[in-house]
């Protein structure tokens, strides 16, 4: 019984495995076109339709916070079902997520498997968009690799806020275009998915006003932070609209888990990055930069006090799809050894991948069924 047990786990990694393999080379093929604007767009479509189906059309059991966002969303709409009870709902979730089950029930299907196809094909295809407008064609593959083997089993779970990250990315690449208006909206788009996105905001002064001293604040805010961390966390949960992430504590008391993996992953991704960038001081946004990978690296450790903080660096986090690749492709060595620390860069992520979403099976995601694809 354990072995059929073993089987079938690694059929479902092969799955998901065959899925981003089809992904990140479709996004290859796209980006040799990148110049013909609509060779790009058809391979690119390729390129996200095996992550929108796989992810997209999953059953509800595919995710642990399934039963928390669409089932209730869908539960909430049975009895809601009009425009005015969902822009001003005073329920647990956002009322853009409210919105989009809204569209997804009344203009696709009636299911809750309308709400995961629609949120599935919005990420995928909003932080494609975001790479290709930030990375362009060089190293669009690795973007997408990187997505698929850190957030794609990932955002299977954390919907909400995976729609706001991809939002978050796309506002970013407004950011680095100093188009201001662009970037407030994506920011607000995606606060109004989950409120963890108005954390975007630190990127404003170090990138769009390039003020070197700001790099020293974040540090010094991070540190803060650690030092100060329970009264600085009762203080966002007693915000109005933060309120409800007062569940993860028990009496303003909160708890959290450390994960080794996790440390290490981040620990090689800063020191990439600080190594990998051999003209520190031409690159503009070089501190900046790091600094807000420092604040990120300081609030994941800090989810061994609450497990909500860690989610406050995911706007951070998201960045480093398009960093990692950056850093790796323009230091000055030679092209041997720039490949050679970029295949050894995603050997560790996809080691990364299939410790903690097969073997741990972080999110409830690795037993994959899909009644509509026939897996079960």
């Amino acid at each position: 019984f354990i072995f059929e047990i073993q089987i079938i786990s690694c059929i479902l990694m092969l799955l998901y495995l065959f899925t981003f393999i089809l992904s990140i080379l479709f996004t290859y093929i796209a980006s040799l076109y990148y110049k013909n604007r609509m060779i790009f767009i058809l391979f690119s479509a390729v390129a996200v339709t095996p992550l929108i189906i796989i992810g997209g059309l999953r059953d509800v059991g595919v995710g642990y916070d399934t039963i928390a966002y669409p089932v209730s969303a869908y539960n909430y709409l049975q009895i809601n079902n009009n425009i005015y009870s969902i822009l001003f709902a005073s329920a647990e979730l956002e009322p853009l997520y409210y919105f989009l089950s809204y569209l997804a029930v009344n203009y696709f299907w009636d299911d809750v498997g309308a709400i995961l196809f629609v949120t599935q094909l919005i990420i995928i295809v909003v932080t494609y968009v975001a790479c290709c407008r930030i990375v362009g064609r060089s190293y669009l593959w690795i973007s997408i690799f990187l997505y698929c083997f850190l957030f794609f089993n990932m955002e299977l779970n954390m919907m909400r806020q995976g729609l706001a990250l991809s939002f978050v990315l796309l506002g970013f690449s407004y950011l680095l275009d100093h188009k201001l208006k662009g970037y407030f909206i994506c920011i607000l788009v995606g606060f109004l998915f989950h409120k963890s996105a108005i954390f975007a905001l630190v990127f404003l002064p170090g990138v769009y006003w390039k003020n070197l001293r700001y790099s020293k604040y974040i540090v010094i805010g991070s540190l803060a932070f650690l030092m100060f961390f329970s009264t600085i966390l009762n203080f966002i949960t007693s915000l109005e609209g933060f309120s409800k992430y007062d569940a993860y504590s028990e009496g303003g008391n909160y708890s959290g888990t450390f994960s080794y993996s996790e440390f290490i992953l981040r620990t090689l991704f800063l020191l990439c990055i600080y190594f990998l960038c051999s003209n520190k001081k031409k690159d503009i946004h070089f501190y900046q930069i790091f600094a807000l990978f420092v604040c990120e690296f300081v609030l994941n450790i800090l989810q061994i006090k609450s497990d909500f903080v860690g989610r406050l660096g995911l706007p951070i986090y998201i960045l480093y799809l398009v960093y990692l690749p950056y850093y790796c492709m323009i230091n000055t060595s030679t092209w041997k050894i720039k490949k050679s620390n970029t295949v050894l860069l995603l050997f560790v992520v996809f080691l990364y991948w299939w410790y903690v979403y097969m073997v741990s099976d972080a999110g409830v995601t690795v037993d994959y069924s899909s009644s509509i694809l026939g897996i079960h």
